[in-house]
């Protein structure tokens, strides 16, 4: 099992809405430090390459990383949260900078108001 924190970015089979098929993508872990060390799973966000940046859709490229690289430039899906178990994961492929993170928790605050 792969170490992963908030901030990070990892490759998992994310569910699509109807929980039945899933689709192996990149995922942005939104959950704290402190839930994730304690929890058998982790709750993250979408990220795909398809769509426009809009009110729930945010601009992901690699200059908003700290750490690793993208394939291409991306969108992370704010509206598309779901928790995963921490053993699907299979491998942490970067991490998102601090206002990046900022812009998603931003995003998600207007989701739920």
């Amino acid at each position: 099992m792969i170490n992963l924190e908030q901030r990070d970015i990892a490759l998992v089979n994310f569910p699509f809405s109807n929980q039945i098929q899933v689709k192996f993508r990149p995922v942005v872990i939104i959950s704290n430090n402190s839930y994730n060390k304690s929890s058998d799973d982790l709750l993250c966000i979408a990220v795909s390459s398809v769509g426009n940046e809009n009110n729930y859709n945010l601009s992901l490229k690699n200059n908003d990383l700290v750490s690793g690289n993208l394939k291409e430039e991306s969108k992370i899906k704010c509206d598309t949260i779901t928790l995963i178990e921490k053993e699907l994961f299979k491998k942490k492929i970067g991490t998102v900078t601090p206002a990046i993170f900022e812009k998603v928790k931003e995003r998600i605050n207007a989701l739920i108001s």
